[in-house]
């Protein structure tokens, strides 16, 4: 069963996001204070079909980022930058 328009948008803004008011404002969901948009994405992310739509996207998430390569990218920036805490961060990583 397909969901309403904004259920699916919400769904997808809790995936990119991880956060339910950040998820109803990226799905347009408006309100009077961010108290009462946060109520809202409170709410949705509850529904049993938007947490079996949040479910679904995350178990097909793809990616097709290189995480080391990436890691790497960054620490050479921070060294050659003089950003010695984050290039420390990088070899944390």
């Amino acid at each position: 069963m397909a969901l309403k328009e904004k259920y699916e948008k919400f769904a997808q803004g809790m995936v990119i996001h991880n956060n339910a008011t950040e998820a109803a404002r990226y799905a347009g969901y408006t309100a009077n204070s961010s108290h009462a948009l946060a109520n809202t994405g409170f709410r949705l992310k509850n529904l049993p079909e938007i947490k079996d739509r949040i479910k679904e996207l995350e178990e097909n998430l793809e990616t097709n980022v290189d995480v080391i390569t990436e890691i790497e990218k960054q620490y050479e920036y921070a060294k050659i930058n003089g950003h010695t805490n984050s290039a420390i961060k990088a070899l944390e990583l």
